[in-house]
């Protein structure tokens, strides 16, 4: 049995863009805590800030890799609000913004614990990657 969300593109919209500004907010939060903080690092174990950095890319590259290309494009004669009605096409979307997202956290968490510029990269990357995962570009350009 199928539920049918009223509105479903817009609220869509809404959730992704609710997922992105959160991920704004903490990469700013902790750029000032960072500015502002005075002291060393919290963690003092080399590399650390790498790892932060490497599992944040891997888990963009795993998002943008295998959970993207499962994704319909949403057909011609198909409306942005019927595309995203479907449960599929919702949960698949979910699924891949909070991988995208909890990239970026790890990529502002290993930022904040050790200053590594390689863990902020890794942040504004998965910045990126949310920017270009947004519903449109999920339902396929073409479709417009």
């Amino acid at each position: 049995m199928s539920v049918q969300i009223p509105n479903a593109a817009r609220v869509v919209r809404i959730f992704y863009g609710a997922v992105l500004a959160g991920l704004v907010i903490i990469g700013a939060t902790v750029a000032l805590l960072r500015r502002f903080a005075s002291g060393p690092s919290l963690v003092q174990i080399p590399g650390i800030g790498i790892a932060f950095a490497v599992l944040a890319l891997t888990s963009v590259a795993v998002a943008v890799r295998v959970l993207r290309p499962g994704f319909p494009e949403r057909r011609p004669d198909q409306s942005a609000d019927l595309y995203w009605s479907d449960a599929g096409n919702r949960g698949r979307a979910i699924v891949l913004w909070a991988v995208v997202d909890g990239a970026g956290v790890l990529g502002a968490v290993g930022y904040l614990l050790t200053g590594s510029l390689a863990a902020v990269g890794a942040l504004g990357v998965a910045l990126a990657a949310m920017m270009l995962l947004q519903p449109a570009r999920l339902e396929g350009e073409g479709a417009a």
